[in-house]
């Protein structure tokens, strides 16, 4: 155990030397040479979001998986099981294909630039993870595979906080008119939901009393046909009683004649 404390400690000038210098190297042509800000590419692509705030869930679950299930994905996947059953071969292709995944995606976000940039900035990235890859897999090499783990985790864990501690809002004094700026549009958006609520209730009212409308119109439409059928129906009648009358009577049969 007390190996492993010392074999840290031991890899810490490694650490800076393969990479933190390939980072500050890699930053600077980013941003110099290639012209992308540095943030851009340091972590996935937030979703958008407010800039003032990042919830809890987010946060927790982003430091999860890129501080620590990602690193030890990634050690296990393209170090130790290509080492282990290919030997130092399988290490180095293990490395390629691990150097060669992140700027597979990374090159996404950079579609509008030119092809000499897109060219200069993929030349960047596979320096970079190559003095990566060369330090995580010395402990590999070494037997201290655990701490080769441990260093991806801190190395990931620090630039997820980073990301984290600049979405978390702190009492700042040039934040307040963007505090003030927020304030506002959600007092403006209560306003229009309140509002959009008063003006459906009336509009429900008339709908109401619209089908009252519709109801009394059928039944007064109903009415005054019976009101029409009524006087018919007893005519009819009458002349039935008539005409029984008139087949009774002899005298107005031969007049009919």
């Amino acid at each position: 155990m007390w190996e492993y404390f010392y074999k840290f400690f031991e890899y810490a000038p490694l650490y800076i030397g393969l990479v933190l210098v390939p980072a500050i190297i890699r930053t600077v042509v980013d941003a110099v040479i290639i012209k992308i800000p540095p943030s851009t590419f340091s972590l996935p692509p937030k979703q958008e979001r407010s800039i003032m705030f990042i919830s809890y869930e987010d946060a927790f679950s982003t430091f999860v998986g890129t501080a620590l299930l990602f690193p030890l994905y990634e050690e296990i996947v393209f170090r130790a099981c290509p080492y282990i059953f290919l030997g130092l071969t399988g290490l180095i292709i293990g490395n390629a294909v691990w150097i060669l995944a992140h700027p597979s995606w990374q090159l996404r976000y950079v579609s509008g630039l030119p092809l000499n940039k897109k060219i200069g900035f993929t030349l960047s990235t596979v320096f970079y993870y190559s003095c990566c890859a060369i330090f995580f897999s010395i402990p590999w090499l070494q037997g201290f595979g655990l701490l080769s783990v441990a260093y991806h985790m801190i190395h990931n864990g620090i630039l997820t906080l980073g990301g984290i501690f600049t979405e978390v809002e702190l009492p700042a004094p040039w934040k307040k008119e963007e505090s003030e700026y927020f304030r506002e549009s959600r007092g403006l958006k209560k306003k229009l939901e309140e509002k959009f609520f008063k003006d459906t209730k009336p509009s429900e009212e008339v709908e109401e009393e619209e089908e009252e409308l519709d109801i009394d119109i059928g039944r007064k439409f109903f009415r005054e046909i019976r009101e029409i059928e009524k006087p018919v129906e007893v005519r009819r009648q009458e002349v039935a009683k008539r005409v029984a009358v008139m087949k009774i009577d002899d005298d107005w049969l031969f007049w009919r004649l």
